[in-house]
């Protein structure tokens, strides 16, 4: 028994992550550990999102959200590996889309100039 009987877990890099980029195989990394989400149809954000943040570290995107700590637990349930990087891999990167979180630094920033002219 010990650690010696605990099988190692899959490493999966991101050459192969992004291979797995649409519904029915959407893939993700998160805080270094990959997930096969394509099971989980019950995201309150929609399956879109899911998708459009597969094949590729989504840490970014999960972090953005505040996401309950039921939703880290559920998180267990959908782990396949560990993530690494790998040499020098070609990882498509998902362009457009207009992040919406990142507007709200913005309009603190832009509301306590226009406060301290004004007070």
């Amino acid at each position: 028994m010990g650690e010696a009987s605990k099988a190692q877990p899959k490493v999966i890099d991101a050459k192969e992550l992004s291979k797995h980029t649409d519904e029915d195989d959407c893939w993700m990394a998160i805080n270094g550990k990959v997930y096969d989400v394509s099971k989980f149809s019950d995201h309150p954000g929609g399956k879109d999102i899911l998708v459009d943040s597969s094949g590729r570290d989504a840490t970014k995107d999960f972090n953005d959200i505040s996401h309950s700590s039921t939703a880290a637990e559920m998180m267990k349930d959908y782990y396949i590996g560990e993530f690494s990087i790998g040499e020098n891999v070609d990882v498509k990167k998902k362009e457009g889309g207009f992040n919406v979180v990142m507007l709200i630094p913005i309009m603190i920033i832009i509301l306590a100039i226009v406060a301290s002219r004004f007070l």
